[in-house]
């Protein structure tokens, strides 16, 4: 029989040994047209790509110029041309989300703009398929750049020409830039809340840690979580930000951890989940404590086990009891 000519009523009449073998052809003959006619890989997500994705860089008070370069990687099978531009950014809080200002007055961010103190050169250009380019940038340290945080983000956008496309996509890459001037810069990182993931039977599963940056540029917060028992002894630990995620001025970031388990939660009493955290550059490390009561395993395993031994006497005494005779 050939599966692929077979009718819906004919189907329906087959065991289901025949059924699964009419859909494992289905399946195959699917994967092999989808690898013989593979997707477009135009664009930038597919194709084009910006080198480094950001960076980090510091000027001096007496540095009157910074240069560095970006490069962009055409790895798509079709040439394309792009126009550079640089965007100011700023943060959305309590997540990693960033956004670009644009022109209009923000209020927040107009402080930390950075855009028109770059240059670049080019500002269009072509790349064929292989090709690499580099984009040079250069930072204008003038009296009008105060010191703190800057940012922004050099962005190449993708010119879209194509004759038969039904739909035109504005396709861009960003490399994003955090320029801390020194001289007057501040560094205030606060913890406002740690949530703690429990268990109801004592353990934790994670950390939820909300962080602020009060100060006048970006940071980078490390730390470290452990959950001390009733005895003083460590049961789990955790790291905070491994992404090293950069939080910027004047917002707030919700960071996570989870735990690995060292021993586990026997006693009951009184739990401490303590948080030691600093910012990168800083040397003294500050602590938190936040502490919670649970019932430990080992007066859970004692009242199931009363519970057992009261469930067995029950019926011992009124379901086996022997019977009086007269």
């Amino acid at each position: 029989m050939n599966p692929f000519t077979i009718s819906l009523t004919s189907f329906n009449k087959l065991n289901s040994r025949q059924k699964l073998r009419i859909g494992l052809c289905y399946c195959t003959f699917s994967v092999l047209i989808f690898l013989a006619f593979p997707h477009n890989a135009y664009g930038a997500s597919q194709g084009i790509t910006i080198t480094p994705p950001f960076k980090t860089i510091e000027i001096l008070p007496d540095q009157s110029r910074f240069q560095f370069t970006a490069i962009l990687h055409n790895q798509s099978q079709e040439g394309v041309n792009l126009s550079i531009t640089v965007e100011d950014f700023g943060s959305l809080d309590d997540s990693s989300g960033l956004f670009f200002l644009g022109a209009e007055p923000h209020q927040k961010w107009d402080s930390h703009r950075l855009a028109k103190w770059i240059t670049v050169s080019p500002k269009q250009l072509h790349l064929n398929p292989g090709d690499k380019k580099e984009i040079v940038a250069e930072i204008i340290n003038d009296h009008n750049l105060t010191p703190g945080g800057h940012y922004a983000a050099l962005v190449a956008s993708i010119e879209t020409n194509r004759k038969n496309a039904d739909i035109a996509i504005n396709q861009a890459l960003s490399s994003l830039l955090f320029v801390n001037k020194i001289g007057g810069e501040e560094y205030r990182l606060n913890v406002q809340t740690v949530e703690a993931e429990t268990e109801w039977w004592g353990r934790v599963e994670g950390v939820e840690v909300e962080v602020q940056n009060s100060g006048n540029t970006h940071v980078v917060p490390r730390g470290s979580v452990e959950l001390v028992d009733p005895l003083g002894n460590q049961i789990a630990h955790g790291v905070i930000n491994n992404q090293s995620s950069i939080v910027l001025p004047d917002s707030s970031r919700q960071l996570s951890a989870d735990l690995s388990e060292t021993g586990l939660p026997l006693w009951p009493g009184k739990y401490t989940l303590v948080l030691a955290y600093r910012y990168d550059g800083q040397e003294e490390i500050v602590k938190t404590q936040q502490e919670y009561i649970s019932i430990g395993l080992v007066s859970i395993g004692i009242i199931v086990l009363g519970f057992f031994a009261g469930l067995g006497w029950t019926i011992k005494r009124f379901v086996f009891r022997p019977k009086i005779s007269n």
